[in-house]
């Protein structure tokens, strides 16, 4: 069995490195993850609204417009790359993937502990995630004292 595993996983790989030769490749395959991403995103939002008996057709559409949306702005974002690739930098696009990643894993983990899954590594994640953009807003607060 983990014979099976390791060949399937090197073949991945191989096809990996086949993608990922230049920035191009590699933001193609960073869109298909964050595809992968959010629909494992879905799969833990729809579990746990069942396992906490909170299912409603309007959250679900609302979910399903907002990741469509989102990978819409992604791929147009790697449309520019290709079309003006001195206009639209690469930081640019990794930056705007880091935070899609950031976003999807936040989402999934709190859908875990919704679902009652204890693990102390997400809550420390999640407080952690929380305190610095509490303190980031704090810092940034342009409102008058």
């Amino acid at each position: 069995m983990e014979m099976i595993v390791i060949e399937k996983l090197n073949e991945i790989r191989e096809i990996a490195q086949i993608i990922v030769k230049d920035e191009l490749g590699f933001t193609i395959f960073l869109f298909i993850g964050l595809f992968m991403i959010m629909v494992l995103d879905m799969t833990t939002g729809f579990s746990q609204a069942k396992i906490n008996k909170d299912i409603k057709s309007s959250k679900m559409s609302d979910g399903l417009l907002k990741k469509g949306n989102i990978i819409l702005v992604m791929f147009a974002i790697n449309i520019l790359f290709i079309l003006m690739p001195n206009y639209v930098g690469y930081p640019m696009i990794l930056l705007a993937y880091m935070y899609c990643y950031l976003n999807e894993l936040i989402s999934i983990s709190e859908n875990l502990l919704k679902m009652g899954v204890d693990n102390r590594f997400i809550e420390i994640f999640l407080s952690k995630i929380k305190k610095y953009l509490s303190e980031y807003e704090n810092e940034n607060d342009d409102s008058p004292q």
